[in-house]
């Protein structure tokens, strides 16, 4: 039996017939996301598949199409889309509120199991974002090192705004290069 000669072509318009609702809402997304997409880890050309729903390792686009998701949200789905455990202890936490500016009980929870899991952690701080934890990792490290961490020189004295705290790390991490 003799191989079949591939086709980029014949696949594409494959993918194309397979996914028309995906391709009307890559148009819509056009005409309001810059590029059509705000997660250029999900482009491809000529247009995504658009997610309707997941379930374990499966997602399912607009089109019906079931798909294995290999990348599981850049790996913070470890334990798949729609986990019965996840999705019960959202639902209980949701009823309870779902984001506060103050500590919380399941904060010092995770952070203890955290710690007790991990023996080089002895404390641990939750950031809201990356651009917070780098800060704060250069604030940590200059305090290591004996460096005066509260200096009106360096950009972590700047107004404690996420625009900033990104700014002030950018510049701290070009600025000052013998940390």
């Amino acid at each position: 039996m003799a191989a079949r000669e591939y086709s980029y072509t014949a696949e594409l318009e494959e993918y194309q017939r397979q996914n028309p609702r995906s391709a009307a809402r890559f148009a819509e997304a056009q005409q309001v996301l810059a590029g059509g997409n705000s997660r250029l880890t999900a482009y491809f050309a000529p247009f995504p598949f658009y997610v309707e729903r997941g379930e374990g390792c499966g997602i399912y686009d607009l089109d019906g199409n079931r798909r294995l998701d290999f990348y599981n949200n850049a790996t913070s789905l470890i334990l798949g889309h729609c986990n019965p455990q996840v999705t019960a202890a959202v639902m209980s936490q949701a009823t309870r509120g779902s984001a506060f500016a103050n500590p919380t009980g399941p904060e010092l929870e995770l952070a203890a199991l955290l710690t007790a899991t991990v023996p080089s952690v002895q404390r641990l701080r939750f950031t809201n974002s990356g651009t917070e934890g780098v800060m704060l990792a250069i604030r940590a490290a200059r305090a290591l090192r004996q460096r005066d961490v509260s200096s009106r020189s360096t950009a972590t004295s700047w107004p404690r705004s996420l625009w900033n705290q990104r700014w002030g790390a950018w510049a701290i991490s070009r600025l000052n290069r013998s940390l």
